[in-house]
């Protein structure tokens, strides 16, 4: 049998952090991947990338441009939206990482 050293509170923290982080961004990923197919059936496409379908998708609210969508499914994915733009702003900074 192996034994090896106890993780340093510093080592752990660390680990956390990864996790976390690890975490958030799959959530905000499988968000992003919904609203895409959701949008995909409704016949609206966009291009690959985050920045690109984020930019898209608030041009496309802001135009009103989603005549093709029901109101609820238009109210569905604003507030998917601002689940979407939640997700990201991770308050990193106030964390005192170091």
């Amino acid at each position: 049998m192996r034994f090896v050293e106890l993780k340093s509170q510093e080592q752990l923290d660390i680990q956390t952090l990864h996790r976390v982080r690890s975490r958030l961004v799959a959530e905000r990923t499988n968000l992003l991947n919904q609203l895409r197919a959701i949008l995909l059936e409704r016949g609206v496409i966009f291009p690959a990338g985050r920045r690109r379908f984020e930019l898209d998708l608030d041009c496309m609210l802001s135009e009103g441009n989603e005549t093709h969508m029901g109101t609820l499914s238009v109210k569905l994915i604003i507030a998917s939206r601002h689940s979407f733009k939640k997700s990201g702003r991770v308050p990193w900074d106030s964390l005192n990482l170091r």
